[in-house]
């Protein structure tokens, strides 16, 4: 007994020292994003590989909350740290969670190197992560993505408000010729 709670209040000291480095790695990736923000030079601090998820969610949700300039210099940073590499092979796992950040970030980045893994992803059976894909195709070019996602968007395991969010964000120079030819088209079998 007394081994057992030896060895767990040593777990608990190591998860907090683990905890307590990566508050530290979050402040300072969160002061380099919002100098990014700012201006485009900045510079970002590493990301280990097995920081990348928690990363991308500060990242995503940063890139969510802006427009314009602002998205770009936090695209630059990306770009410049290198980590758009490690963000496809992320992109590519098993854990959904982590691979929703991925497919994310990659339509943020409108990483147009990425198409045909989203593509793939797109046409997934999985709700969820098929219809990341096909925001993140938008986000990259709504015009291809609607020409591909013409099938797509019959899904009824999509929820119309979000798929109608995700064309409100492409923007109507882009999804209404992609929507006129998709309406002028005779209706599948």
């Amino acid at each position: 007994a007394v081994a057992l709670i030896a060895v767990l209040l040593a777990l608990r000291l190591l998860r907090g020292a683990r905890d307590r480095r990566l508050a530290t790695r979050v402040a300072a990736w969160r002061a380099a994003l919002h100098e990014a923000v700012e201006s485009s030079g900045a510079c970002l601090p590493a990301v280990a590989p097995s920081d990348l998820p928690v990363f991308l969610r500060l990242w995503n949700h940063l890139q969510e909350s802006l427009r314009g300039e602002a998205c770009a210099n936090l695209a630059r940073v990306i770009r410049e740290a290198g980590l758009v590499e490690p963000i496809r092979a992320l992109a590519r796992r098993r854990d959904l969670a982590p691979r929703l950040s991925a497919i994310v970030a990659l339509g943020h980045l409108r990483e147009g190197g990425a198409w045909d893994e989203l593509a793939a992803l797109a046409r997934d059976p999985d709700a969820v992560l098929s219809f990341a894909a096909a925001r993140a195709l938008l986000r990259i070019d709504a015009g291809r993505a609607l020409q591909f996602l013409a099938d797509a968007v019959r899904r009824e395991d999509w929820s119309l408000a979000r798929l109608g969010t995700a064309l409100q964000e492409a923007g109507p120079e882009a999804v209404t010729p992609a929507l006129e030819r998709l309406l002028a088209s005779p209706p599948p079998e």
